[in-house]
């Protein structure tokens, strides 16, 4: 498990160029750490089924927000559940959310989405389907 196949994988998966790459790392060396087929493969699989990624959106999203591949598949379901169980919208909606606002998958959803919701909802008042709106903004 080589860097050279750590790098292979990230550049297969989502056309990454030389430059993506080394950005990327400079920004998130860690995934370095990370194995290409125990960790780097199995969240690149599970977000594009997940989310009806294409190859574009994943590589959009990981030049954004590259911590994303550190994550357990465990911890970005919690993260993408909330925002279709919770939230209401449909994947094709979640989608456009994290694509729009990558940040969006470093909050915790215990600590961080839940509680701004439920403040939103409960002491601002805010309607469900009027928040939805202003985070599809």
């Amino acid at each position: 498990n080589t860097i050279r196949r750590k790098v292979e994988v990230l550049r297969d998966t989502m056309s990454l160029s030389d430059a993506e790459i080394i950005s990327v790392l400079e920004r998130h060396p860690t995934i370095l750490h990370l194995s290409a087929d125990k960790n780097i493969s199995p969240t690149i699989l599970f977000l594009l089924r997940m989310l009806e990624l294409g190859r574009d959106d994943l590589r959009r999203l990981f030049v954004s927000e590259p911590s994303i591949l550190s994550y357990t598949t465990a911890n970005l379901n919690s993260k993408i559940n909330f925002f279709v169980r919770i939230m209401g919208y449909s994947i094709g909606e979640c989608r456009k959310v994290l694509l729009a606002e990558p940040k969006l998958l470093r909050v915790s959803v215990r600590t961080g989405l839940v509680p701004r919701m439920r403040f939103l909802v409960r002491d601002m008042e805010i309607p469900m389907q009027n928040l939805r709106a202003i985070v599809k903004k």
